[in-house]
């Protein structure tokens, strides 16, 4: 990396690069928010109108072998909320439609079952420029406008970004050996042998850091985050970097967000848990944690979303105990496989009704065969609990102190 670092302290001192003005600040933040919001929503449908029209739309659709359009009428000004409705549905979904703001997948059953009744994703431009919480306003009237009732909205993926004009210098492979994270999965991005890009984690949480311009002119095509950033182009010897940490639903629940409203008021707190503990870039690679302090441009980043400023940062931890209804549900499962393989195998009469205690006995035998495996198991179940103990302890701890630091919490 081409900043110069004090080895003594662990400070940066940072030169203007050539043909640019004397300001030495190494960054500057041109906007920050949610790029990417997908929602779980609960429904509970007055009657079947709503399911009686988009069906009617699908047959349409099947008939003509294309998509057809369609509209929603909502509000006190009976506004007309046009979209497109593909002729399949989608994820065991009914309907999926679709405009330049919103794509619904709407499920044909009129009470929440155990899959959300509708999946929404917002587009990035309308959250953009229509905001979040409006964003989300409108779905709900919509919805209502549809014999929608008792609506509930969880986030299933969020994406939070800033968008920070960088000196160049600084946007390069070397970034790397700053990068302090709590992901074993780190990779750069390349160009015509130029760094595009960098992804760090996968699953549940991510992070992307690349350049945005560039992926504007080759990929999305969103000439439009111009007008976002107040700048026409972008300055000589600078980058706008796009700081990007994707959020799933796994991890939303592990930092106490259960819900729409939850998201809104923490936002500023799940930054600060994405740039300051899951990752960050900071001085002295190498070196003990007490002797590296975050890089300057990395602060800006860390303070440049809004509403992030002076917060907390969220405070991660899986929920506590054993599930036992998931695993009871997990063990009739293996259970009835383990029956039907005996049957096959022709250890059982096929003839005869099956019945559960077949597989419990066969597992009780082979568990006592030996004096060796019934200590095997003993010692097995004592070292389960003695970690759903840790896990119980954990959370307890996690939680006393989100109440202290007026964190939400899972209770």
């Amino acid at each position: 990396m081409t900043e110069d670092v004090d080895s003594q302290r662990g400070l940066m001192t940072i030169s203007p690069p050539s043909k640019v003005n004397t300001d030495t600040t190494p960054a500057r933040i041109l906007a920050s928010g949610l790029d990417s919001l997908n929602l779980a929503i609960d429904v509970h449908w007055a009657n079947s109108e709503l399911f009686d029209y988009l069906n009617h739309l699908k047959d349409i659709a099947k008939s003509t072998r294309n998509e057809t359009p369609g509209f929603f009428v909502y509000g006190k000004n009976k506004t007309k909320w046009q979209f497109t409705l593909k002729p399949h549905g989608s994820k065991g979904y009914e309907w999926l439609i679709y405009n330049k703001e919103f794509t619904l997948l709407i499920g044909s059953w009129k009470t929440p079952q155990s899959k959300p009744s509708i999946m929404a994703e917002i587009r990035s431009e309308t959250l953009w420029h229509l905001g979040a919480k409006s964003a989300v306003e409108m779905i709900i009237l919509l919805l209502l406008s549809q014999g929608g009732t008792k609506i509930t909205l969880k986030p299933s993926r969020a994406d939070l970004c800033v968008d920070v004009l960088l000196v160049e210098k600084f946007w390069n492979m070397e970034l790397l050996k700053y990068a302090v994270t709590r992901s074993t999965y780190m990779a750069p991005h390349f160009n015509h042998r130029k760094m595009t890009g960098l992804s760090i984690g996968k699953g549940k949480i991510s992070a992307r850091l690349y350049d945005k311009p560039l992926e504007i002119r080759q990929v999305s095509k969103k000439l439009w985050m111009y007008d976002v950033w107040g700048i026409k182009e972008v300055p000589e010897n600078r980058k706008i970097i796009r700081v990007e940490f994707q959020l799933r639903r796994e991890l939303l629940t592990q930092l106490a967000i259960k819900d729409i409203d939850n998201l809104f008021e923490y936002l500023g707190n799940l930054w600060s848990y994405c740039s300051q503990r899951w990752l960050k870039f900071q001085t002295n690679p190498g070196k003990h944690h007490t002797q590296r302090q975050d890089l300057p441009w990395w602060k800006i980043v860390q303070n440049g979303f809004e509403g992030a400023q002076g917060k907390n940062p969220l405070i991660r931890s899986k929920a506590a105990g054993f599930d036992i209804s998931q695993n009871f549900a997990q063990s009739i499962g293996h259970i009835r496989a383990l029956i039907a393989g005996l049957i096959a195998g022709h250890y059982l009469d096929e003839y005869v009704p099956a019945e559960i205690e077949w597989g419990l006995n066969f597992i009780a035998r082979k568990v006592n065969e030996t004096e060796e495996q019934q200590d095997e198991f003993s010692a097995s179940v004592k070292e389960k609990l003695a970690k759903i103990h840790r896990s119980i302890s954990r959370h307890v701890e996690a939680e006393s102190r989100r109440k202290e630091l007026n964190l939400p919490t899972t209770l």
